[in-house]
């Protein structure tokens, strides 16, 4: 069976996305029955299925279906989905007007740890307040 150029591409993307992840087409199987599926599609002749293009974007959540399927777009979905976010940061440090762009200038880890610092400062916050409104009812 002829394979498409869609195809080709396809399985082009897919084995440098498992290259980067330092992984092989068998790593994706649980069974030897499922890696020589894996290796057959990715490496070989066999058309990439659908549940194959499935596991992929659930193993690794980050993905982009678009970018996976198509090639277009970026392989990070969260440049593609959420591209902004709104910061509730006080002295606004490295933010341009409470906003911060996800994806082109942040790692996934340093989106995490920006976001647990916004959590950690809402924290602060309610607590403030929660004191600010029992001394006020305190003095009623």
């Amino acid at each position: 069976m002829a394979v498409s150029n869609e195809q080709k591409m396809l399985k082009e993307r897919i084995r440098g996305l498992l290259a980067m992840r330092k992984m092989t087409a068998s790593d994706l199987g649980e069974t030897e029955n499922k890696k020589k599926i894996y290796q057959r599609q990715i490496l070989g002749e066999s058309l990439v299925t659908f549940d194959t293009i499935s596991k992929l974007l659930y193993m690794f959540h980050w993905l982009s279906a678009e970018w996976l399927v198509r090639g277009e777009g970026s392989m990070d979905r969260a440049s593609e989905v959420a591209p902004k976010y709104y910061t509730i940061n006080h002295n606004n440090n490295n933010h341009d007007n409470g906003i911060v762009n996800i994806g082109a200038d942040m790692s996934v880890t340093e989106q995490v740890a920006d976001l647990r610092r916004q959590l950690e400062e809402v924290t602060k916050d309610r607590d403030l307040l929660k004191g600010l409104l029992e001394a006020i009812t305190k003095k009623q």
